[in-house]
């Protein structure tokens, strides 16, 4: 079972390769089972994941009615949302294994597995927030929270790909730019079917 030490020295994790840190792989517990209990990390997203996506249907309820996703049923809805993410969190996750054993980088798949898993459980719980905000009534302070949160994702990926991948500058904005691509493409596809499905 998960623990809450097991939490937070993943959320160690995250923060230490983030920073970018010169001893990053000593600022948390790295071993078989800590890598294995990360995979923990999406089941515990999941309420933070429909919670977000909930305060996003109510914010289009609001600010574009006419937008197509309210078209579908709010359980359709969630379910496609939820389908969405789940897929593209174990799509990038398999992308960054397939890349790493490319580039052999050994003992380092382990903590990039264990912080991709983590950073994107803390993402979730960070954008729960930012939307809510906007769900409350405050839509200029959730836009900002919202870039805030986007752009910290971006700062931990460019970590996972600094250190455990041990790509160089170029290499890293390459990967990184490559990565959301497939991301922002597979979401747009999938979700395209769900409501295709769903009409």
């Amino acid at each position: 079972m998960i623990s809450a030490s097991d939490i937070l020295n993943g959320l160690r994790g995250v923060m230490a390769v983030g920073r970018g840190r010169p001893d990053w792989e000593k600022a948390f517990e790295l071993t078989p089972e800590t890598v294995f209990r990360s995979f923990w990390a999406l089941p515990l997203a999941l309420p933070f994941i429909y919670l977000s996506n909930e305060a996003q249907r109510r914010l289009l309820l609001e600010n574009e009615p006419a937008n197509p996703l309210l078209g579908m049923s709010v359980r359709a809805y969630h379910i496609s949302q939820m389908g969405v993410s789940v897929l593209v969190w174990g799509l990038i996750l398999t992308l960054l294994i397939l890349l790493a054993r490319h580039r052999d980088i050994g003992w380092r798949v382990g903590p990039l597995i264990m912080v991709q898993n983590w950073s994107q459980f803390l993402v979730a719980l960070l954008l729960t927030a930012a939307f809510g905000v906007g769900a409350g009534g405050a839509m200029p302070v959730s836009d900002l929270l919202v870039v805030a949160v986007v752009g910290f994702s971006l700062w931990i990926d460019w970590g996972l790909m600094r250190r455990p991948m041990d790509f160089s500058p170029i290499e890293a904005l390459g990967a990184l730019v490559a990565l959301n691509l497939i991301a922002v493409g597979i979401s747009g596809v999938l979700m395209s079917i769900g409501m295709m499905m769903a009409g």
